[in-house]
């Protein structure tokens, strides 16, 4: 196949699913740094440092006696030294709370619903608010990292000497080179980040189908002995005598979250001495109401399948060294998102030179593109106030809208009308 036939695959790949690939770029970028926003939007987040922490019993203990008909569920350790601890509670009429502590002082600082900046583009960059829970917007986000591949691979065989060109940008010819030009530096050198967003995506299209294929089996490594039945059942032990025990059979374990069953179960997961994996590759298990080990999970034990699939979203988020590799993956997110808007465009100018029949198929291939397009972005707005509505605590959806801070409806509004902004001049662009 000639070099110009791969740059015309290149550049339809742009043009029928460059607006999708935007918002899908677009949403990731933020989601990125989405904990870092709400830190910033909401005050019950930010605590002045002291120099002794609380135990993670006194904060469970400081989110209880502030909602004491609602039940601890989780409890997430703070994520800078300037970060509040979360308490995870499950409402008594249905819903979670999201509760604020000070994790130096025990003192509750705010409560929220369980939806926040970090929530919405989680769920809006991962499944376009999955439609109503049907799962087809998993898919359809997945499948945007083959296209990812395609555009990769494409660029990479048509681009002479790409290795040249990671300094190349030519000014005062005109902005249709200009674009070009950045467009070609923006994508060499965000060559690693592309494969790195498309591999980890494409994985996430794998695990998807296979958990809808055989469910049981794709929580192979998850599955944990069942706390057994006594006859005359304790009590939970306290949370601090159950961390304390984790800490003393595993040492090197820096307990980041703690989950509480009803039925006993007791969970804490972290960061150990293993590179490139989430916290729940790492996790202990016990019976919370004798202290009794269940299961003991280290990052090393797993299988290579597993191993994998606990490394895939640090790469994916670039969490795994904390706000400095935040940034960096934020900076490429955005040279995509760029890249998605700018290579549509350049790929319509060189149609409208040319004309004729090419003009004619490029404005009909426009047309389906940006009308399936608007339809699934119609059917977010739909899954997004759907999925916000069903914050509801005790039945009551008002509460999700009075209880979520004004500065973040500001902020989501805001960034709602830059992203409507730039898609309705991209489309009008490519009239």
């Amino acid at each position: 196949m000639s070099r110009r036939r791969w740059f015309d695959w290149h550049s339809w790949t742009g043009i029928t699913a460059g607006l999708l690939l935007f918002v899908v770029c677009w949403t990731g970028t933020f989601a990125t740094l989405s904990r870092e926003i709400d830190w910033l939007l909401d005050p019950a987040q930010r605590v002045q440092p002291a120099a002794q922490r609380a135990s993670f019993g006194q904060i469970a203990d400081a989110a209880q006696r502030a909602h004491p008909q609602a039940t601890v569920s989780w409890i997430s350790a703070p994520l800078y030294a300037r970060s509040a601890a979360e308490v995870v509670m499950d409402a008594p009429g249905g819903g979670s709370l999201r509760v604020w502590v000070d994790p130096y002082r025990a003192r509750v600082q705010g409560t929220t619903t369980y939806f926040n900046v970090q929530r919405f583009f989680r769920s809006l960059h991962m499944s376009l608010f999955d439609w109503g829970g049907s799962g087809a917007g998993y898919y359809v986000v997945c499948a945007l990292s083959l296209l990812l591949l395609v555009s990769l691979v494409t660029s990479l065989v048509f681009y002479k000497r790409w290795w040249r060109g990671f300094a190349t940008l030519k000014t005062g010819r005109g902005l249709r080179v200009l674009l070009s030009d950045a467009h070609k530096l923006a994508g060499v050198w965000s060559l690693w980040f592309v494969v790195v967003i498309a591999v980890t995506g494409g994985w996430y299209l794998f695990e998807m189908a296979r958990w809808q294929i055989d469910p049981e089996g794709s929580q192979g490594q998850f599955t944990v002995p069942a706390p057994p039945d006594l006859a005359a059942a304790p009590a939970r032990m306290d949370i601090d005598t159950l961390v304390a025990r984790v800490r003393a059979l595993r040492p090197t374990l820096e307990v980041r979250n703690i989950s509480v069953g009803e039925d006993g179960a007791f969970q804490a997961d972290g960061q150990d001495t293993h590179l490139l994996v989430r916290d729940r590759a790492n996790v202990v298990h016990l019976d919370g109401r004798t202290g009794a080990l269940l299961r003991d999970q280290h990052a090393h034990d797993l299988d290579a399948y597993w191993r994998w699939s606990d490394t895939a979203d640090p790469l994916h988020f670039g969490d795994f060294g904390g706000l400095p590799t935040k940034l960096v993956w934020c900076v490429f997110g955005l040279l995509m998102t760029g890249l998605c808007l700018t290579g549509a465009y350049l790929h319509y100018q060189r149609i409208v030179a040319r004309g004729g029949d090419r003009q004619a198929l490029s404005r009909h291939a426009r047309r389906i593109a940006l009308g399936v397009t608007c339809l699934l972005l119609a059917a977010t707005a739909a899954g997004g106030w759907a999925e916000i509505s069903g914050y509801a605590i005790d039945g009551d959806a008002s509460r999700v809208w009075t209880m979520t801070p004004a500065s973040v409806w500001v902020f989501l509004a805001a960034w709602l009308a830059v992203t409507l902004a730039v898609i309705a001049v991209w489309v009008r662009k490519l009239r």
